[in-house]
């Protein structure tokens, strides 16, 4: 089965980010090896129905592709790449975010690009990204799958055995299965892509 041209592109774009950002040999390394060897097989495509929906936080995401344009090569890439697909995107609050915050509502998205609800179906592998508007913490959550985070434009993340640590573009944040982890925001938003592996979840 042949993958979309942009979702290919962006695929290509991803995958060749973060093998470069990845400390060789340790856990990153052996998860993005997995993740980017089981997306050289197309997965199908989404189910019919599924439409577009633009971030709530609109400006905030045109503010993060601005400062992806401005960080590493590879940042560009990915970030341009992901730019292209935007159009086909379905944002949306975090799921089980209903009854929380308004307010965290209105100020960040999620969008599945790779996955049982993504531009392309699978079930080996969840791809997404997250977009967080200036001056927000995100929800602290864990979940059984192993997760890289490959950051487009800067933010700080929180992970139990580490504490709060700043990320810059390009950089990579590993959260191990079940570890608490979250996210937030000073004066520019945050954008990442999330690479889950989900064949043993």
């Amino acid at each position: 089965m042949l993958r979309a041209a942009d979702l290919d592109h962006f695929v290509r774009a991803l995958g060749r980010a973060v093998k470069e950002a990845v400390p060789p040999g340790g856990p990153e390394a052996a998860l993005a090896a997995r993740i980017f060897k089981a997306l050289e097989t197309p997965g199908r495509p989404p189910p019919a129905g599924v439409r577009p929906r633009r971030p709530t936080p609109a400006d905030a995401l045109d503010e993060a592709f601005a400062l992806a344009a401005r960080g590493p090569e590879p940042v560009q890439h990915v970030a341009g790449a992901l730019r292209a697909m935007d159009p086909r995107l379905a944002w949306g609050p975090r799921p089980g975010s209903e009854n929380g915050d308004p307010a965290f509502r209105k100020a960040h998205a999620n969008a599945v690009i790779a996955g049982a609800d993504g531009l392309e179906r699978r079930e080996d592998v969840r791809i997404g990204v997250s977009l967080v508007a200036p001056h927000t913490d995100y929800v602290k959550h864990r979940h059984p799958p192993e997760e890289l985070y490959f950051v487009l434009a800067p933010g700080d993340w929180w992970r139990e055995d580490l504490g709060w640590r700043a990320r810059p573009a390009g950089s990579i944040q590993h959260n191990p299965p079940h570890a608490w982890h979250n996210m937030r925001t000073g004066e520019t938003p945050l954008l990442a892509v999330w690479c889950l592996w989900t064949a043993d979840a």
